[in-house]
């Protein structure tokens, strides 16, 4: 799960568009809003993200283009290619660093 500490809010963004908005300040921050979210994860609650409109939005994942429908409402499509071997190498070093699996659980 990938938990972003930077979270704008639809008036940051406008600022951050207009380079009105200074990312290295804590007040850029909502601690309380990233410290509750936190602790309710580590609870093992579920927890809501807000989403604002966005004129790019990027979907991925290794089954994205799997779904017809799903397709169809994409405006652009990019497959990234890698060989086979790194691609073995990448999923071996990630499941088994951050994900606690060992080789056999990987490869099955």
């Amino acid at each position: 799960m990938l938990l972003p500490l930077q979270v704008l809010t639809r008036q940051q963004q406008e600022q951050a568009a207009h380079n009105n908005f200074n990312f290295d300040h804590p007040d850029a921050f909502d601690f309380d809003l990233i410290i509750s979210t936190l602790k309710k994860l580590k609870q093992g609650k579920s927890v809501k993200k807000t989403l604002y409109g966005a004129n790019v939005i990027i979907f991925e994942g290794i089954m994205a283009f799997a779904d017809k429908t799903l397709l169809e409402l994409l405006d652009m499509k990019i497959f990234v290619d890698t060989d086979s071997d790194i691609r073995l190498v990448r999923r071996l070093r990630r499941d088994i660093s951050e994900r606690g699996r060992d080789i056999e659980g990987v490869i099955k």
